[in-house]
């Protein structure tokens, strides 16, 4: 091993090829080798001294060097698409010896592994969604045995314009063989004939023949009804034959699909029973269903057979179900692919040395950086801050599966909405919400108005019950508010507090899921939640909402595991949610804003600064628009007058100096004009 780092390209290079890595060359800009012949191994710069000349970027032929590159393009799909075939992505990068190579291009990387002694080069898998996006690739050879290649450190990414860097504990001179698992997945892959067939689909939208409110609503009733009809026998003979072959079964399942979302898990029980019965062969033919494609197959098709077997059902639709028709148009989606359950962890012993603990799993989250999937959490601020809006604009979010909150990745939990301060008016707010998101709210949302006392424990165990009876485990529970759900405590006495932090915790702990508690600011705001001090010590995430002159916003004041250094603005829509006799009914609902908390922010100064911002003024010319923020410093340098080789350099200098003075926004998704 060197003393000291090189400092050059041909410095590198050297040091790769007396490492045993054959090379290739690759011009500056280009991902790729230009020359004629390149991925032969004739072609490899193998040689040190040969290896010393090289400039430019510089490219890992891995057949040649008993490597292969984990490439990952979408993190999210691929960690899916790895835990369905038993391999834990987490596992993956917390060895003590995981070798990465980073771009800097977010939810993209690699991993570097040696292939097993004895081993020739494998053939290259691709894996690709359904819109042909690759979203993951075992990288090493071509068909013929030739190699494929991967940019290595120093190369210079052609669109980000960033070095590429070593990542993680290991040593890039050895880096780790490529786990068993993980190779009988690569090998298991390139024995498929049809790649299509790899990746389990994005589940499609379900459309129906029916009219909405024709259709069995999504109630505890129904659901019970489906079970019992999908079990039913007539003459010793099953309605709905789980064992039927798959020409007879896969048209019964779709004409399930066909009656909504909610009826995926009495699908699933029911296909259990079959003999040949594999859990993502179900997923997948499940997820199949496409009403444009299904040769005739609707709803239709499943009361069709009830009725010629002389059965009769009890289903209730939703015209006649409590809530009555819903205000506008419903959107109905599948449920999202049920992520199998990480492979065990291996036994740990009780006193663990650091290589052991990183071997535990990360916790799971609701909200990417912000909400984690267990525990409990709370939204406060002052009266009329907003915090109740917000608050049901995240229920919202998490039971639709919204893309994200706030830029935020999100995943699909159910979410209980105990709504005990403003009863009356949580309708007009749902509404409002409904209309402005365009969205219904789904039935993985549900509300409780009846009262419940934290302090006591009163009614804790019905709620779990019910909960877990009607949306099933692992719901966020939002309870608004602490202070109507613990009547006549003293948020002040370290006693009644505790007892109030051991019920939320029970609740948690019973529906295996988040608590998040409403709350109220103290007497002085800046003192945080109003009560004694153990309620922000039990808290994983603490979020305050505030209002100013400058606008409304969250902020993040406690994350136990994430950084607290985040904070968005918005800003509550009026809408009008009916009449009566003395006009309008009105309420409101949330809409992220670019509010800029500076309200005296002085103009841009210096030569730079100007026409960066004139720039991105005239890339952004709506509000709300954003852009990624190597690609603002890339549109920012080209219209600066400056020294040659240091473009890059003064854009960004500009671009961060304007996002100081409030100028610009600055977030997960990019940039914004303020």
């Amino acid at each position: 091993m060197t003393t000291s780092a090189p400092t050059s390209v041909g410095g590198f290079a050297a040091e790769y090829a007396r490492h045993g890595l054959a090379l290739c060359a690759i011009p500056l800009g280009k991902k790729g080798p230009i020359t004629k012949g390149w991925n032969l191994r004739v072609s490899a710069i193998t040689n040190s001294t040969e290896a010393a000349k090289l400039t430019g970027n510089l490219g890992l032929l891995h057949a040649f060097s008993g490597t292969m590159a984990l490439d990952v393009d979408d993190d999210e799909q691929a960690r899916e698409w790895l835990l369905a075939r038993g391999v834990d992505p987490r596992q993956l990068v917390t060895t003590p010896d995981h070798v990465g190579i980073i771009s800097g291009r977010k939810g993209r990387g690699k991993l570097l592994y040696r292939l097993p002694k004895d081993i020739a080069p494998i053939e290259t898998l691709k894996i690709k969604d359904a819109a042909d996006r690759t979203i993951l690739e075992f990288r090493c050879a071509d068909s013929g045995g030739n190699s494929v290649q991967d940019l290595l450190p120093p190369s210079i990414h052609p669109d980000t314009g960033q070095p590429y860097r070593w990542g993680g504990p290991g040593d890039w001179r050895i880096p780790p063989v490529i786990p068993d698992a993980l190779l009988k997945v690569w090998r298991d892959g390139l024995a498929q004939k049809s790649m299509a067939n790899l990746l389990l689909p994005p589940q499609p939208l379900m459309q129906s023949s029916y009219k909405r409110n024709d259709l069995p609503a999504d109630t505890p009733e129904n659901r019970a009804e489906l079970a019992r009809l999908l079990r039913l026998s007539v003459d010793g003979q099953r309605v709905f034959d789980p064992n039927a072959g798959h020409d007879e079964w896969l048209p019964d399942v779709w004409s399930i699909a066909a009656i909504g979302a909610w009826t995926h898990d009495a699908a699933r029980e029911w296909s259990k029973e079959g003999r040949t019965f594999d859990p993502h062969k179900f997923e997948q033919d499940w997820a199949s269903f496409d009403p444009s494609r299904a040769k005739g197959i609707t709803e239709k098709s499943f009361f069709a057979k009830l009725r010629d077997a002389g059965v009769k059902h009890n289903f209730v639709t939703r015209a006649a179900s409590p809530s009555g028709v819903p205000p506008v148009p419903l959107q109905v989606q599948a449920p999202p692919l049920p992520v199998p359950p990480a492979p065990p962890l291996p036994s740990l012993p009780l006193l663990m040395t650091a290589r052991q603990l990183r071997q535990m799993p990360t916790p799971p989250y609701v909200v990417r950086n912000v909400l984690p999937a267990h525990g409990l959490a709370s939204i406060y601020g002052e009266p009329g801050s907003g915090k109740s809006f917000l608050a049901l604009h995240l229920a919202h979010t998490i039971a639709l599966c919204s893309a994200d909150w706030f830029g935020f990745h999100v995943r699909q939990k159910p979410v209980v909405y105990v709504a005990l301060e403003g009863m009356g008016g949580i309708g007009k707010r749902t509404t409002a919400l409904e209309l402005h998101s365009k969205r219904l709210c789904p039935d993985q949302l549900r509300f409780w108005c009846r009262d419940i006392h934290l302090m006591t424990g009163d009614g804790i165990e019905l709620l779990a019950s019910e909960i877990i009876s009607a949306v099933g485990k692992g719901a966020v529970v939002i309870i608004d508010t602490l202070n109507q759900a613990s009547p006549g405590a003293d948020e002040n006495s370290s006693q009644d507090m505790g007892k109030i932090i051991a019920n939320s915790k029970r609740l948690a702990a019973a529906v295996e899921g988040l608590v998040i508690l409403v709350h109220h600011s103290g007497k002085k705001a800046s003192q945080g939640m109003r009560g004694h001090s153990s309620l922000l010590a039990a808290m994983d995430t603490v979020i305050e909402v505030t209002k100013s002159a400058a606008g409304r916003k969250w902020s993040i004041t406690k994350a136990k595991d994430d950084s607290a250094d985040v904070e968005r603005d918005f800003d509550l829509v009026p809408y009008q949610v009916g009449q009566d006799g003395f006009g309008p009914i009105t309420s409101c609902a949330v809409q992220q804003t670019a509010h800029v908390m500076v309200p005296n922010r002085r103009p841009p100064t210096g030569k730079n600064q100007k026409p960066a911002l004139a720039e991105l003024h005239r890339l952004l010319p709506s509000p709300g628009q954003t852009i990624d923020y190597e690609a603002a410093l890339k549109h920012v340098a080209a219209v600066l007058t400056t020294s040659k080789g240091r473009e890059k350099e003064r854009a960004k200098a500009a671009v961060d100096a304007l996002v100081e003075e409030g100028h610009l926004l600055k977030n997960e998704k990019g940039l914004s004009v303020a």
